[in-house]
């Protein structure tokens, strides 16, 4: 089976291996790891200067250089937790969308793995890469649920079943009023 997991450089981009790692894959499985730098919104060349110019280029090489180490990462953990498979990696550079499912395409791929963070409002609008993909891609698509790190700005996770039962009296309070921080 051949798969194509679309990671990008954020800093979801290890759930998604992390959930591959823990799943039993057969020992005929190939992946291809894929991570897709955009263009930067501002084109450097169309201003004139050189220096602007070799300036562009520099960021450039310096994000090919990062996510190629990102690639290579994830390679790694997924050899460490498979080693009867095998796991190929490519950067491409272009929009996100476009690139992922020609990607697909091309290498033939049967099953399509990407994460989904959830962070736009309204899912009805086109234009998340996860919500874009499915209906281009010619193969399966897999969405992995992105959830955030914790860190002090992020959302306190929803409370467990247990934890609300074993909650005091202000339990309803919980389920229904939104923490204050």
């Amino acid at each position: 089976m051949k798969i194509l997991v679309a990671i990008d450089q954020g800093e979801f981009r290890f759930q998604i291996i992390e959930s591959l790692a823990k799943r039993h894959w057969p020992n005929d499985t190939k992946f291809k790891l894929l991570s897709v730098i955009e263009p930067l919104p501002f084109h450097w060349e169309q201003i004139g200067f050189d220096e602007w110019e070799k300036t562009a280029q520099e960021i450039l090489e310096k994000r090919k250089q990062a996510t190629n180490k990102i690639l290579a990462e994830a390679r790694d953990l997924l050899l460490k937790a498979h080693s009867d498979i095998e796991v190929h990696t490519e950067l491409r550079y272009g929009k996100a969308l476009n690139e992922i499912v020609f990607a697909a395409a091309e290498w033939d791929a049967e099953k399509l793995i990407m994460g989904a963070h959830g962070r736009q409002q309204n899912r009805l609008l086109a234009g998340a890469v996860s919500y874009s993909v499915p209906h281009h891609a010619d193969c399966s698509v897999e969405l992995v649920k992105l959830h955030p790190l914790h860190t002090s700005s992020a959302k306190s996770p929803k409370p467990q079943k247990a934890e609300i039962e074993k909650a005091p009296e202000k339990t309803a309070a919980v389920e229904h009023a939104p923490a204050k921080r």
